[in-house]
């Protein structure tokens, strides 16, 4: 099956099909349906790669996540997070290419900057000072990171007030009267993780509280991470009452 056929038996231009097929939003609608119609009865597959080398679009979006399989697989964040992007890429006829960082992050991000499969590639959680971010904009490539980089005002970025709701919490334990108040952090080259130290102590010292360091321990935002962290947090004294 061919756009030619395609076109030929909806009555309508093989560039029309090539339109429709393309989300262009000059079609009109009962062209359109017809269209998908008879794409849906002939189970037609585009040509991705055709259709990229004609019109330099893959209507492909990639999501890297540059964390260790223990912690994409178990931890429920990731999995709601593919499933939106997904879901998101899935209505606007893109598609959703997933990437996880097995070996070097640096192999992974050079593949992505030469090879250009894709239209857009999302980067979640962005890492400090990840030194292929620059090479990534200069190359033209539309990025969004989930998360955001300290100082990089030139990137689109979605990102949760971390400080503010560490903070918020830290507040909450206050006021039910608890002072000995410890943390488990995630990895600290991740700025999520920073922000929200960050927000845990403004919240201690605006109550006049500087906790000890022995009450901050470094994890991974996975269970067996936060595991680690808590066993060596019981062994502290004196032990935190929250």
């Amino acid at each position: 099956m061919t756009l030619e056929e395609i076109a030929r038996l909806a009555g309508c231009s093989r560039s029309t099909v090539s339109r429709v097929i393309n989300h262009d939003p000059n079609v009109r609608a009962e062209t359109r349906e017809r269209v998908w119609q008879i794409i849906k009865e002939q189970n037609f597959q585009p040509n991705l790669a055709a259709r990229a080398l004609a019109g330099r679009r893959s209507r492909v979006i990639g999501l890297v996540i540059p964390q260790p399989l223990s912690t994409i697989f178990t931890d429920p964040y990731f999995s709601m997070l593919i499933q939106g992007c997904a879901k998101a890429c899935d209505e606007h006829g893109y598609y959703l290419m997933l990437s996880l960082v097995l070996r070097q992050a640096d192999d992974t991000y050079r593949w992505l900057i030469h090879a250009r499969h894709m239209d857009g590639l999302l980067l979640a959680p962005p890492l400090i000072n990840d030194p292929f971010v620059p090479h990534l904009l200069n190359k033209r490539l539309p990025l969004v990171m989930i998360g955001r980089i300290p100082g990089r005002t030139d990137i689109s970025t979605v990102n949760i007030d971390n400080i503010k709701g560490a903070s918020l919490a830290t507040q909450h334990l206050l006021e039910l009267g608890y002072t000995r108040i410890a943390t488990i952090t995630g990895a600290m080259n991740l700025v999520g993780a920073l922000d929200r130290l960050e927000g845990y102590l403004c919240a201690l010292l605006e109550a006049g509280i500087e906790p000890p360091q022995e009450y901050i321990q470094e994890g991974d935002w996975s269970e067996a991470g936060g595991k680690r962290a808590m066993q060596r947090l019981l062994q502290v004294t004196p032990r935190p009452d929250a």
